[in-house]
Order: structure tokens, then sequence, then C-alpha cells
């Protein structure tokens, strides 16, 4: 089947993120890790944050008889107990690719840039959590998704995505020197254009903040995150970082010892910012 993009596609906030030190990982582990860090990880946490972020957009509007849960408990018949995911009122897409993974909201409003930010920010806690750190960037612009169906005897999956949002998302993503995610220009002239005040909006937890890239710095608007709080009171933010992130042996050590500091030095930055107790060595 052939595909030809006829109709201009709809505009959506898009998002690229990528596991850093993917390739150490995988030559470094069992086959047989690495699937199911993937499947019960990666996967499955982008999942949980999607289902606790549009459910909790839809019991914004629904009837107390139409709420819905993010997650369900089912009996199996072993007698064992399972979670089930709801993702049925889902309005973030998402595609995952080796160690990539793309989200993109279903519409350009305001709500869709928060939740699809919610969503980016589960995803970078968790991941640091489980000694995974996402590195990404969101983009604005034209999207256009198709899931061909292909019947095989072999393994034969093509979905086709083309989006230069997408494309600006990942170009961004490569060039920065942590862990985190930032917006682009085509997002902030969205912003300007669609009236949303980025810089006081309670909903969307970002900062102004001059982001560690390739080659120097450059003045973006960052996702705050990472910041693991008891009261008022936040973890040792340098410790945790450290213990969860991993450091191969040899070449390259430096590089990543660079992005752990740049990654704990946003932390702490936003731990003042939100007038928060930040602990350190």
């Amino acid at each position: 089947e052939n595909f030809v993009m006829r109709d201009k596609s709809k505009k959506v906030f898009v998002a690229f993120l990528d596991i850093l030190g993917f390739k150490n990982y995988v030559l470094k582990n069992s086959i047989e890790k690495v699937q199911r860090d993937i499947t019960e990880l990666f996967s499955l946490s982008a999942n949980i944050a999607i289902a606790h972020v549009s459910t909790a957009r839809h019991n914004l509007l629904a009837a107390d008889s139409d709420k819905v849960q993010p997650t369900q408990t089912i009996s199996m018949p072993d007698g064992k107990q399972k979670s089930l995911i709801n993702l049925n009122v889902s309005n973030i897409n998402s595609i995952l690719m080796f160690d990539s993974i793309v989200l993109w909201s279903k519409d350009n409003s305001e709500n869709d840039l928060i939740d699809l930010l919610a969503v980016i920010q589960f995803m970078l806690n968790s991941h640091l959590f489980f000694g995974l750190p996402l590195r990404g960037a969101v983009s604005y612009g034209e999207l256009y998704f198709q899931d061909l169906q292909i019947s095989s005897g072999s393994v034969i999956k093509h979905s086709v995505l083309v989006s230069p949002a997408q494309i600006y998302a990942m170009s961004l993503e490569k060039n920065q020197e942590w862990s985190g995610c930032v917006l682009d220009e085509f997002v902030v002239a969205r912003c300007q254009e669609a009236n949303i005040d980025l810089d006081n909006n309670k909903s969307i937890s970002i900062t102004k903040y001059s982001v560690p890239m390739k080659k120097g710095e450059m003045d973006l608007y960052a996702l705050i995150w990472g910041i693991r709080t008891s009261g008022n009171k936040v973890c040792n933010v340098d410790e945790y970082v450290k213990a969860t992130w991993p450091v191969p042996d040899g070449l390259g050590h430096e590089e990543i010892l660079k992005k752990i500091e740049n990654t704990i030095k946003f932390i702490k930055f936003s731990c003042k910012k939100l007038n928060l107790e930040c602990s350190v060595n």
C-alpha cells in the first residue's frame, strides 16, 4: 500500500525522548534483561504516565458516573492479582522506537501542552529512578502517522511517522549535555499565538534556564523535574542522581560525569526556584 500525504496534517505538540547511555547498557547486559527493562520499565512507565494524566483530564469534565481510574486490579484464575492500565481515554499518543519514544498531543490547546509535559515529567522522574536517564525536547508543528497493516509470514511492522516537529525535537534533544527536557522556539511561538502564559501558568512546571549544550549554553524553557521531596525537604540530590545513573568503565567516562553534574546543577536550581530546602553534600 502506497502512502501519500494528500491533506495537510494537524499541528500538534511533539516530544522526542531518548535513553542516555543505551548502547553501553545493551552491550554490558544480557538481552533478556534489556528486553525486560524496555518492556517493563521504559514502555510500561510511559503507558502508566499517559494513563494517569489522561484519566485526570477526562475526570475534570466527566460526570461522577463516567469518571475512570488510571489502573484497574483484576483477579486471575490462579488467584493472583493483576493490574491493568486504562488507556481508553488517552489523549497523548506514543510510539516506541528502539531506545527512543515519540509522544504527541491530540490537539494544540493549552491543555494538550499541559498534559504532554506532565507525561514527560513523570517519565523523567521514573526513568532516572530505574537507572535509565532520559533526555528530550518538545516542538510544535505538523505530524502525520499511519500504522500500516501488512499481512506477512515474517515480522513486517511499518509505522509511518512524518513530522518536521519530530525532527526539530530530535535534533535539539541530541544537542543537550544532561538529562532533562526543553521546549523549542516553535512551542514558544505557538504559546504566544494562543495566549498561553509559559511564565506564570501553575499547571506548567517549567523554568527559563541556560541549558548546557554540546557547544556552550542556550537560554531555553526547561521542564522542572527530579525533585523528590519529603515535606519541604528535598532528598540529597547529589547522592540520588549519582546512585541511579549508570556509569560504565573506560571511554566516555568524563563525558557522562559532566552530564550528571549538569543534571544535579539544574535540579538544585529548580529547588531554589521553588523555595525548597535542598540538601547537598
